[in-house]
């Protein structure tokens, strides 16, 4: 590339790195809504249900590498979605690459989805995680600790997967299937994940693993608001990526001189 072509390339990045700033902080704006109590479904009011399994041990394939499922419980949740992570954020390359999880759902039920306490506690997911937390003393004393889980989502149905990827922070949903460990081969000598069985425990190994077999939206919070979010997260590391070879391609120029 000669010089005079990257002075016109020089022109564009700084407009990307405004781009990048804006679509972040619209992005912040416009997240998806946790609806008001008034708005929750009554099936959101019952905490999960939980039962004895018949369910057989099972292998899948997901992304070309072998699962074997070991069934505990099974398992129905009704709830309303209050945080979820991406798994194919280019930022986790870990996620994109070896793990079978659909998706994380961080899921409230019962007066936390009812009373619109979640208009006042803040959440999020990292990779395996749900935090949560408010800096109001009562909120955090009113908050049902006991009506919370992150979930752990797997499943080898196509209705179903594509369901739980359409699924956005805000909607109520209703999700039937195993509790379950999952192993990286039949001889469960490389255990991946096992699950919780109880929504009273905290910490590692708190979570619910999940394997879906049913998966319903009752009812959406807010598409179009959900689909910018989304659209913003998916854009936002590639325009960082951009900026960053731009600026270096800059760099080189500016030692050349």
């Amino acid at each position: 590339m000669k010089f005079h072509q990257f002075q016109k390339i020089r022109k564009y990045y700084r407009f990307f790195l405004g781009v990048i700033l804006a679509f972040w902080f619209v992005s912040l704006l416009y997240k998806p809504a946790i609806p008001e109590g008034g708005e929750i479904f009554r099936q959101i009011h019952q905490a999960p249900t939980q039962t004895d399994t018949q369910a057989a041990e099972f292998a899948y394939t997901r992304t070309g590498k072998d699962y074997w499922v070991e069934p505990v419980f099974d398992y129905k949740l009704y709830g309303l979605v209050v945080s979820k992570n991406h798994m194919k954020s280019l930022l986790d390359p870990y996620q994109r690459q070896f793990d079978a999880r659909i998706k994380d759902f961080c899921v409230v039920w019962g007066k936390n989805a009812t009373s619109g306490i979640m208009q006042k506690v803040k959440v999020r997911n990292s990779n395996f995680t749900c935090h949560y937390f408010s800096d109001n003393d009562q909120v955090w004393s009113d908050f049902d600790h006991e009506a919370l889980s992150n979930n752990h989502l797997l499943a080898n149905n196509p209705l179903v997967i594509k369901t739980l990827q359409r699924v956005e922070v805000g909607d109520q949903i209703k999700l039937g299937g195993l509790l379950a460990n999952y192993y990286q081969d039949r001889s469960k000598k490389d255990l991946i994940r096992a699950t919780s069985t109880t929504r009273t425990d905290t910490g590692n190994g708190a979570c619910e693993t999940f394997f879906v077999q049913e998966a319903e939206i009752l009812k959406r919070s807010t598409p179009l608001r959900s689909a910018f979010f989304n659209l913003v997260q998916i854009l936002f590391p590639w325009l960082l990526a951009l900026w960053m070879v731009l600026w270096a391609i800059e760099f080189r120029w500016e030692l050349k001189k």
